[in-house]
């Protein structure tokens, strides 16, 4: 950052302990780091990894599922898990608050305005609210 650089941060939210508090205790994290772009990812367990096998044998595996319309945000198919205490809807709902959160506040409005180079910039913008809804 201090050489000029937009930095990104990449969090995740589901693992297995996941819970509202944990979920709040990583949008503070973002917040305190200031990257210029955060995102915050359901976790997706792939197949034939640990964490898969982990998730499957606690149930937290809703169902076996493809790859083939994979989305890591989310949007066009809900989450395929859950944490021991947090249900699907609740994952989808704290993936909103942290975006909502982490980019509803002043200094990261001031910086993606004044790092806007194009008008193309500024639709992906607009059209990247609907999902904080």
């Amino acid at each position: 950052k201090k050489n000029g650089i937009n930095v990104s941060a990449s969090f995740v939210i589901g693992l297995p302990e996941e819970n509202q508090e944990s979920v709040q205790k990583t949008v503070e994290i973002a917040k305190k780091v200031t990257p210029y772009r955060a995102q915050f990812v359901i976790s997706t367990p792939y197949p034939g990894t640990k964490l898969y096998d982990e998730m499957k044998a606690d149930g937290l595996l809703l169902i076996d599922y493809d790859f083939s319309g994979y989305d890591a945000y989310c949007v066009a198919n809900p989450p395929m898990i859950k944490t021991r205490y947090m249900s699907p809807k609740d994952l989808l709902r704290a993936q909103k608050h942290a975006y909502r959160k982490f980019y509803l506040r002043p200094s990261s409005l001031i910086n993606i305005i004044f790092s806007l180079k194009s008008f193309s910039q500024l639709l992906n913008i607009i059209k990247s609210i609907k999902y904080l809804k």
